[in-house]
């Protein structure tokens, strides 16, 4: 190994650099998506119910345009209808003044009009007043360029930020690409660089290696997205995190590899240790392969697991994770050795010279009995708090804090409308009965509906009809053949007058939640030919989907990751005794998010597996260093004491790198991501307790102290190097 090292590392460093320009440029050429549709659930029947009703009625998306004018001026609302209506990406443009006049055409009185377009159109006690743009299928086809054309008749009309908001589920859309473009994380991705230059140069002390070595970690980021863009995948705004994942994963590896390296030269007590930093870097790789490939095996299971969410973005964030981890061990164990060859380097030193290591180790050894029983207490109590743990999936966390789009729709919602809706569905399927029948019939549907107390507003095609038609049954016939005539009439009817649409807006962000709400109403109109469907189903199925892949990712990867563990250890025993510690940062971190009443959101659907399979990386390098004391014929108490003095450092610097790597993600314009990022680290920190506490302590309950080993450390045991 040592001789094939000294002649083909520079080679293998060749290779790294010239294909380093190829993985940039293909990186840049990515498309994103992050299109609504594929943050729902997938193969769920509210998506297969919800493509059949846009399917039916010619989809439901529109772009609500709230404009404040105070007074109002019906001539500046209408001017910008009319250009509205002229833009190809709009079907059909609605206003009060627009909407009453069809009520009032049809008979309905002044006070009733008004009645009906409160809560939809125009606030109460407020000077806002709807716009509501409905898409056609070259709007939604190209949803972030209408917006865009949308905002410039908007100015067009001189409106300013202050006197026009919009809200809707393309403008949602098209501030997701926004914020997911890359020019708009220039800054995030950059700072991150600069993050990981500084941790790496923290760790080696030497700017040459440094270089380097940040050129490799450079390479496996864009690796990762190369091979991203081999399977078919696209960026989205999940994805945009596997740049600093990919980074942590493989400082991670290199820390451990360097940690071995410079064990190997501490070790060799030859002359002129510079010439022999191939056979140095031999033996790292040989110590580091197993422990880190255990490591980045679980750290796989981890995110795999995550692939049994039924969520597009979730599913290609497990693929490009793991595709992510192997490409940073392969670096980690092949770029660094050839670069250490290169350019060896010695261990730098401590930056905390007066930290006895080894006193630290024997008090933990010492006090494991209260350790345990303090750690497995404390891992019981917040275990319950698992129980309470809730999911929640609102579109409005995705948007940053400080996000002009989020003020206006909070505002809207406030003064308007709500932005949530439940779409019902009545089909009277092979029912013959007259049009004006069934117009009665949804009619009393739509009144049993705003019976519920979150149902803000409804509306049908009966909205635009008077309570009463006239008793003439001829002039009612031609009152609905001339609505018939009107093509805007589509919205609300299909299939021949067999399927009729009920519009509710609900408010879902006060004491009812989407679920109660659709429960309800589902009870209430039991047994009638309904069925809902809309925004608001289909993000309450989602948030269910997010909950159940939470547990099972979890569940997965734990098992997954158990049997790995016992199969390294070889036994059951100790294998379930190592996992003790791994379960602590994920059970402490959610359990104290349960007992919080903090809701489950993708980022911590995200986070979980991925923890988990990140926190075993510190058992497999601890149990590989005490298996090692222990074939060179130390007892059981000295093995686990040197082992704990012999990966203390390396396991700490690797969380505190990786904790700081993942410090970049907190500069992300998405909110999951910044969420994503905040419960790694707690985590990480977590898992560092554990592996440097718990799972010392439990080891050291198998077996008591020999009188030798109860000596004075320094008599009993002689570190390889000083920490």
């Amino acid at each position: 190994m040592a001789a094939l090292l000294y002649r083909y590392h520079r080679y293998l460093l060749l290779a790294f650099g010239l294909t380093l320009p190829i993985v940039l440029y293909v990186t840049d050429q990515m498309r994103s998506n992050n299109d609504l549709e594929v943050w729902l659930p997938q193969s769920s029947q509210a998506r297969s119910q919800y493509l059949e009703f846009t399917e039916a009625f010619g989809g439901d998306e529109f772009v609500l345009i709230a404009v404040d004018l105070d007074p109002a001026d019906p001539a500046l609302v209408e001017a910008v209808c009319q250009r509205l209506d002229d833009l190809p990406e709009v079907r059909t443009c609605w206003s009060p003044e627009r909407m009453q006049g069809v009520m009032e055409e049809f008979g309905v009185e002044e006070a009733e009009r008004r009645e009906r377009i409160e809560r939809l159109l125009v606030g109460e006690g407020t000077s806002l007043q709807g716009i509501v743009a409905l898409l056609s299928p070259e709007g939604r086809a190209d949803r972030t360029g209408t917006v865009a054309r949308i905002n410039e008749v908007l100015d067009y009309c001189q409106l300013a930020d202050e006197q026009a908001y919009v809200a809707g589920v393309p403008v949602f859309v098209a501030e997701l690409d926004r914020i997911g473009s890359k020019e708009a994380n220039v800054k995030y991705f950059v700072v991150t660089l600069i993050i990981c230059l500084g941790l790496l140069f923290f760790t080696i002390r030497d700017w040459k290696l440094t270089g380097l070595v940040f050129a490799a970690t450079v390479w496996a980021i864009n690796a990762t997205h190369v091979l991203i863009c081999l399977v078919g995948g696209e960026m989205n705004l999940i994805l945009n995190s596997i740049s600093v994942l990919v980074m942590v994963f493989t400082m991670a590896v290199i820390v451990h590899y360097l940690h071995y390296f410079w064990d190997a030269q501490d070790a060799d007590l030859e002359p002129n240790r510079e010439r022999r930093s191939a056979q140095h870097a031999a033996e790292a790789l040989r110590q580091a392969w197993r422990p880190s490939g255990l490591a980045t095996l679980t750290t796989c299971i981890g995110v795999i697991s995550l692939a049994w969410s039924d969520i597009l973005p979730v599913q290609q964030f497990a693929v490009a994770a793991a595709m992510g981890a192997v490409v940073a061990l392969f670096t980690g164990l092949i770029a660094t050795p050839a670069l250490v060859t290169l350019c060896p380097t010695r261990r730098p030193g401590s930056l905390l010279p007066q930290l006895d290591v080894e006193g630290y180790a024997e008090r933990i050894l010492r006090a494991r009995v209260p350790l345990v029983v303090g750690g497995v207490t404390v891992l019981l109590v917040v275990s319950i708090g698992l129980t309470k743990l809730r999911s929640e999936m609102d579109p409005m966390q995705f948007l940053p804090a400080k996000s002009r789009l989020l003020a206006g729709c909070l505002r809207i919602e406030d003064e308007l409308t709500r932005v949530d809706s439940v779409e019902a569905v009545v089909d009277f399927g092979t029912d013959d009965a007259p049009i004006l029948e069934k117009l009665q019939r949804v009619r009393r549907l739509e009144e049993i509906m705003r019976e519920h107390p979150a149902v803000e507003h409804t509306m049908s095609l009966a909205s635009f009809f008077p309570e009463s038609l006239s008793d003439n049954i001829l002039d009612a016939s031609r009152t609905l053949q001339k609505a018939q005539e009107q093509s805007s009439y589509d919205d609300f009817t299909a299939c021949d007058y067999r399927l009729w649409r009920i519009s509710a807006r609900v408010n879902t962000r006060g004491e009812w939640s989407r679920e109660e709400v659709l429960a309800t109403l589902n009870d209430k109109l039991a047994g009638e030919p309904v069925h809902f469907t809309g925004l608001a189903p289909l993000l309450e199925t989602a948030q269910l989907e997010i909950f159940d892949g939470f547990w099972k990712s979890v569940l997965t990867a734990f098992a997954l990751i158990s049997i790995a563990m016992m199969a390294s250890l070889r036994s059951i025993r100790l294998g379930l005794v190592a996992m003790i510690p791994n379960m602590w940062p994920l059970c402490l971190v959610f359990g104290l998010l349960g007992w919080a009443g903090q809701p489950v959101d993708i980022a911590m659907l995200l986070s979980g597996s991925i923890a988990l399979g990140l926190s075993v990386d510190g058992t497999f390098h601890y149990v590989s260093r005490y298996r090692r004391s222990r074939a060179t014929g130390m007892s059981d108490w000295e093995a686990l004491r040197a082992a704990l003095v012999e990966t203390g450092l390396p396991l700490t610097q690797a969380t505190l790198i990786t904790a700081a790597g993942l410090l970049g993600l907190m500069l992300s314009s998405f909110g999951p991501t910044v969420r994503f990022g905040v419960l790694m680290i707690a985590m990480l920190m977590a898992a560092l307790v554990g592996d440097l506490l718990l799972l010392p302590a439990l080891l050291g309950l198998r077996k008591r102290p020999t009188e030798r080993s109860t000596a004075d450390p320094a008599e009993t045991y002689e570190p390889a190097h000083a920490a």
